[in-house]
């Protein structure tokens, strides 16, 4: 099997994973704004689907990116599963959306706001739990209009006015308006020092967007052997077999293609037949983590607090899981091929889910 990985990396900050701290915000005297800001960076970015024959960083993808991300974190938090509900029908109206020179712009505006605001709801959600219900509360209602506003300019053929940036009174410009808004209540920064953080953000955002369309990594699954030559019916071509990767990484990728089956074999009579080429397969990792970091639980006291089946105990302990933490880094396919089944999986990945969202209201 031969595995094919070209291009150019498209390493950029949009992936790295600094995950400080906001500090506790008593007044705006406390904490320079342009420390909340550069603090308030997105701390990283869970993929769940692969957008395998669009360009990662277009516009769009980059918008739903972010919506996703934001979901992802507001799952593990108390009172953020409302965000989650919201988020489904916009990322629905925005996978509809053609994307053209028009709007590219305008999505990234969108993306970078919600980028922004994806560290803050989780760390405000540890740390400051009123403020933090408010500024959920605040972004639903602002979610909720913009998926109005946008399926209202689709369905009427008017979507290129809904990003027309020159107009003072489009919608872009309230929903920008509003997001930076919401932005500066939850760091107490003014709102010009939002605009300029979000709008270097935007910068990077659509250098990437513009980078992409030229260079980019392809993951190709691999290529199956040639078959063998027979006297009256060729032999058949190998297996080609997938490319493998998780989710959350797919996003690095330009190109994901699957297995090339190989060629068939020459024969006297009747050539073979070609080989299969599988189709990418995509595991996904047990916990997405959003900056919480589990307990050093060992796995006896996980199983025990978490009513973990016996055999599932014992399987863990025979592939040499003394800690929970471990667990994290974990995919369902990793499981799969060591012998647990779908019934498990499900139940390890329920029992994550609870272990991290009690650490988080515990905070």
């Amino acid at each position: 099997m031969t595995w094919i990985l070209c291009g150019v990396w498209p390493f950029s900050q949009g992936f790295s994973q600094r995950k400080s701290p906001i500090d506790s915000i008593t007044s705006k005297k406390d904490v320079p704004a342009s420390d909340l800001l550069e603090r308030a960076e997105p701390t990283e970015r869970n993929i769940e689907d692969p957008y395998i024959s669009e360009t990662p960083h277009t516009g769009r993808n980059v918008l739903k990116f972010s919506l996703k991300t934001l979901s992802s974190v507001s799952s593990n938090i108390p009172f953020g599963s409302v965000l989650s509900s919201v988020i489904d029908p916009l990322l629905d109206i925005v996978g509809r959306i053609e994307q053209t020179s028009v709007n590219n712009q305008g999505l990234i505006e969108l993306a970078a706001r919600i980028e922004r605001l994806s560290p803050l709801v989780s760390e405000m959600a540890s740390d400051k739990l009123q403020q933090g219900r408010l500024i959920v509360e605040a972004l639903e209602r602002e979610l909720q209009s913009m998926t109005r506003d946008l399926d209202d300019a689709r369905s009427q053929g008017q979507i290129d006015q809904f990003f027309n940036g020159t107009d003072n009174a489009s919608f872009l410009t309230k929903h920008n308006n509003h997001l930076t808004q919401i932005i500066a209540d939850a760091t107490l920064a003014t709102t010009h020092d939002v605009l300029r953080s979000v709008q270097d953000l935007e910068s990077r955002l659509s250098a990437e967007s513009e980078k992409s369309e030229d260079g980019g990594m392809e993951l190709s699954g691999g290529t199956g052997g040639k078959g063998g030559q027979g006297g009256h019916i060729g032999g058949e071509g190998g297996l080609g077999e997938a490319a493998q990767l998780t989710i959350e990484s797919a996003a690095h990728f330009r190109r994901i293609r699957g297995g090339t089956g190989g060629e068939g074999g020459a024969g006297d009579m009747i050539g073979g037949r070609g080989g299969t080429g599988q189709g990418p397969r995509f595991s996904r990792q047990l916990l997405v983590a959003n900056g919480n970091v589990l307990p050093p639980l060992t796995m006896a006291e996980f199983c025990e607090e978490y009513k973990i089946s016996d055999r599932i105990h014992k399987l863990l302990e025979d592939q040499g899981f003394g800690t929970v933490g471990a667990l994290s880094e974990l995919t369902d396919t990793e499981l799969e091929n060591t012998g647990f089944k779908v019934g498990h999986i499900a139940e390890l990945k329920r029992a994550l889910n609870n272990l991290a969202s009690k650490r988080g209201s515990a905070k």
